[in-house]
């Protein structure tokens, strides 16, 4: 559990609270931590070191084309919620071509 929540953000905050009300032994959570915190590191500087490689190498073109780039992904975001609210309106319509049994005039 301590492991698995370092890498995910908001999580990551609450586990040392959790293993204390859980009662896990301090040197067990101090172990795991220790151990995810390394791990964690490594993949994010990593990460960095590529992330970093690819946008230096794409720098020129991103520079160039940043307004093109903004409006492709705000035209697909507004996509994504366009069809997203279509698709619930949908499933919320009734059915009107099924025939409904008239209501009786009065009551007896």
């Amino acid at each position: 559990m301590v492991f698995i929540a370092k890498f995910i953000a908001g999580v990551r905050i609450l586990i040392p609270y959790l293993a204390g009300i859980n009662r896990m032994k301090p040197w067990l959570f101090f172990v795991f931590n220790t151990i995810a915190a390394v791990v964690w590191s490594g993949v994010f500087i990593i990460a960095g070191r590529y992330i970093g490689e690819f946008v230096t190498k794409y720098w020129p073109f991103f520079k160039h084309h940043v307004v093109l780039l903004i409006l492709v992904v705000v035209v697909l975001i507004v996509l994504f919620v366009w069809f997203r609210i279509w698709e619930h309106r949908v499933a919320r319509v009734p059915n009107t071509m099924t025939p409904t049994r008239p209501a009786p005039l009065h009551r007896n």
